[in-house]
């Protein structure tokens, strides 16, 4: 359920970016038509701005894998010259999408290259963290970290290279950077760490909450999963079916996270919010084509202001008792930033203004 204890109400959460990903693939379709001029990846890069400006986006989401953004191929001078792009554009760079299959990082033949990605990502999202704050940007949005959201493999799974953890989060500390892990299992894994006593001190047994590698959560594929009528989730009130565990309508409910599963959809995903706490590096949010699968718009008000309750006591680095679940964030570089992706829809400029209407 939402927090029913005092919460801040006053906090204003930063402004969602928009994940150029899923406009970049819209932009190329669109100019594919036209057989007389093939875009640079320069002019695609360039139209997916102008595209965020005009819908209203004051932060955008780079993506790693497009060409003339890889950070391997971006020296000093070029990451300059593409933070001088987004100063002028004034947008600032709230960080980077690497969204690579999660079984490179475990494949002994793209284990290291998969790495060395994700670190060169890391260190792209601080050099542009840096380079594009500007006096657009209030003080208190500066002081945001940037973020590099992938999806790693299960934090349980036997392949994973021993100490990758350790080295991202060894590299985010150093770098100021989040990174925000996409996967299911990285979010039941912390949900299910908080104490008995409500305390909410570690995402595991040697982590703090508030490591750099933390939690992104999908919201619309959390609220597909909630809401569909073969999974009948929202009817129980015991624990998900024990036979199939790691399925996501398991690794969502249950009363291992929550004691009981919420009534509805939107409490259900506020009191996930709540839970996960400073764990939490992202929401990442979408507007699918189908009217009938997109989220309510009360359903949105709910899981924002639990986000904005959580957020608020966080940036201030108070104790939190949302719900009890939470424990002592350290800076406001621990609030959840809310990621824009359009991909989905089969429109995606009409559903990334629906979605920053929704969620601003």
């Amino acid at each position: 359920m939402p927090p029913s204890d005092p919460f801040p109400t006053d906090f204003s959460l930063p402004p969602p970016s928009l994940a150029l990903t899923g406009v970049r693939s819209a932009l190329q379709a669109a100019a594919s038509n036209d057989a007389r001029h093939a875009p640079s990846p320069a002019d695609t890069f360039r139209a997916s701005l102008d595209l965020a400006v005009a819908i209203g986006f004051r932060a955008v989401q780079l993506d790693a894998t497009a060409a003339g953004l890889r950070p391997r191929d971006l020296d000093r001078s070029a990451r300059r010259d593409l933070a001088a792009t987004l100063r002028r554009a004034e947008l600032t760079c709230a960080g980077i999408d690497l969204l690579i299959p999660p079984q490179h990082f475990t494949d002994p033949t793209h284990a290291d290259r998969a790495a060395e990605a994700l670190f060169a990502a890391i260190d792209l999202a601080a050099d542009l963290g840096t380079l594009t704050e500007s006096a657009v940007v209030s003080r208190a949005r500066s002081a945001l970290a940037p973020t590099v959201t992938v999806t790693l493999p299960a934090p349980d799974d036997p392949a994973l290279p021993s100490g990758l953890t350790q080295s991202i989060d060894s590299l985010g500390d150093s770098r100021r950077v989040r990174i925000a892990d996409l996967t299911l299992g990285r979010i039941a894994l912390i949900a299910r760490a908080a104490q008995p006593d409500g305390t909410f001190a570690t995402a595991s047994s040697n982590r703090p909450a508030d490591a750099p590698l933390g939690a992104a959560l999908d919201v619309q594929s959390a609220w597909s999963t909630l809401t569909d009528p073969a999974t009948s989730i929202l009817s129980r009130t015991n624990a998900a079916p024990a036979a199939q565990p790691n399925k996501p309508s398991a690794l969502l409910t249950g009363p291992a996270i929550f004691g009981a599963d919420p009534a509805s959809p939107a409490d259900h995903l506020a009191a996930l919010v709540a839970r996960l706490g400073p764990a939490l590096v992202s929401l990442r949010v979408s507007e699918p084509t189908p009217p009938a699968t997109r989220i309510p718009d009360d359903a949105v008000q709910t899981i924002r202001t639990t986000l904005a309750a959580v957020s608020g006591l966080l940036s201030t680095g108070t104790p939190t008792t949302a719900n009890g679940r939470l424990g002592r964030a350290s800076a406001t570089s621990s609030v959840p930033r809310t990621v824009i992706d359009p991909r989905p829809s089969a429109d995606p400029t009409s559903a990334a203004r629906r979605s920053l209407a929704k969620w601003s």
